[in-house]
């Protein structure tokens, strides 16, 4: 599987695993997503990230799973990451949101 990770943009197929960096940890996608949103000193709002899962058996952009992510910070996700919390994925019916923020 690669893990891709990005600043969410809401439930619809509006990412592009060609223009993000391909990642083997879930958590390194996160963690990519994490410095992505903190590269933007506008955003105020609890943070909202996704790490998009992909079978490496095919060449097709397929999204196999996506995990979605609030945090109250940036430490709140770096101690996800560094605990290994649990993840919980989802598919485009249900969404299950993973952090320490539960705005949604």
């Amino acid at each position: 599987m690669k893990y891709f990770g990005a600043v969410y943009l809401g439930n619809i197929d509006a990412y592009n695993t060609q223009e993000l960096r391909a990642y083997d940890d879930p958590y390194q996608a996160l963690l990519k997503a994490n410095d992505e949103w903190n590269a933007d000193p506008e955003k105020q709002i609890a943070r909202l990230l996704i790490v998009l899962r992909k079978s490496e058996e095919s060449d097709e952009i397929i999204i196999e799973d996506k995990a979605y992510f609030q945090f109250t910070d940036s430490d709140a996700c770096k101690a996800f990451v560094e605990n290994k919390s649990k993840i919980k994925w989802s598919t485009s019916d249900r969404q299950e949101w993973n952090g320490n923020a539960k705005m949604m």
